[in-house]
């Protein structure tokens, strides 16, 4: 039998140095690479429901994940 998969979204969202280290974490901890993350994307004034700090960047990784 195959496993499903489905999509599941990570967004982190914090200073750019806190963003790329907790990637690096995540990588260190064999989650998924860092290079599977978008580059840091700013975040627009007023475009986004979160409501993110001054200066704060986001970065979205999409993983497919086995549910069996």
């Amino acid at each position: 039998m195959r496993a499903i998969a489905k999509q599941s979204r990570h967004v982190i969202i914090g200073s750019p140095l806190g963003v790329r280290r907790t990637i690096h974490q995540l990588h260190a901890l064999r989650y998924e690479e860092a290079v599977r993350w978008t580059h840091p994307i700013a975040i627009p004034d007023n475009r986004i429901i979160i409501t993110p700090e001054q200066g704060e960047i986001m970065s979205l990784l999409v993983k497919l994940i086995r549910l069996q």
